[in-house]
C-alpha cells in the first residue's frame, strides 16, 4: 500500500514540476516548488529513501522561506542560503547508506544555486541538470512516478528554455533589440 502511496504521490509532485517550468515569474515558480517538494518528500520517506526525503525536505523549506521572501521585494540573505546548503549536506551524510545517496545531496546544492537566481531562465538551465541527478536516484530507490516526473520534467525544461529563453534571445536579436 506504501508503494502504491508512494507513486502517487509523486504524480502529484509531477504536475507542479511541469506547471512551474512554463511559468514567468519567480514567485509562481517558486510556489509550484513547495507543492511539488512535500508531495517529493513524502515519496521518499515511504520507499525508504532517506537521504532523498531529508535533502528534499530541505529544499522544500528553502523554497518556502525564497517564496515568502520573494513577496516581500526581498532576498534571501547570504547566512540562510550558506545554512541551507549546510542542512542539505549534513542531512545527506547523516542519512548516507550507498554511494547513490550522493545525488540528492549534490542535487540539493543545485537546487540551492538554482533558487537564489535573480533571472528565470538561470532557474530553469540549473533546474535541468538537478532534474538528470534525481532521475539516476529515483531509479535507484524505485521512485518510479518520481523518475517518471524527472524525465517529463526535463523535457518540460527544454520546453520552457527553448519558449522562454532562447525564442526570447531570437526575436531580440531579429527586431534589434537586447534582453
Amino acid at each position: 500500500m506504501g508503494f502504491v502511496v508512494a507513486q502517487i504521490l509523486g504524480v502529484l509532485g509531477t504536475a507542479c514540476n511541469v506547471i512551474s517550468m512554463q511559468l514567468k515569474k519567480k514567485e509562481q515558480i517558486l510556489l509550484c516548488f513547495v507543492f511539488a517538494g512535500i508531495f517529493f518528500s513524502a515519496n521518499y520517506l515511504l520507499l525508504a529513501g532517506y537521504t532523498g526525503a531529508i535533502v528534499c525536505t530541505v529544499a522544500t523549506l528553502q523554497t518556502f522561506v525564497s517564496y515568502l521572501l520573494q513577496r516581500r521585494g526581498k532576498e534571501i540573505p547570504k547566512w540562510l542560503i550558506a545554512l541551507f546548503f549546510v542542512l542539505s549536506f549534513l542531512g545527506g551524510i547523516i542519512t548516507y547508506q550507498h554511494i547513490v545517496d550522493i545525488l540528492p545531496i549534490l542535487g540539493g546544492i543545485t537546487y540551492t544555486w538554482a533558487i537564489i537566481q535573480k533571472e528565470e531562465k538561470y532557474i530553469r538551465w540549473i533546474s535541468f541538470s538537478n532534474y538528470i541527478l534525481w532521475l539516476v536516484y529515483d531509479i535507484f530507490v524505485k521512485a518510479y512516478s518520481t523518475a517518471i516526473s524527472d524525465s517529463i520534467c526535463i523535457v518540460s525544461t527544454l520546453i520552457g528554455i527553448i519558449r522562454l529563453d532562447m525564442m526570447k534571445k531570437l526575436i531580440c536579436k531579429k527586431d534589434g533589440k537586447h534582453e
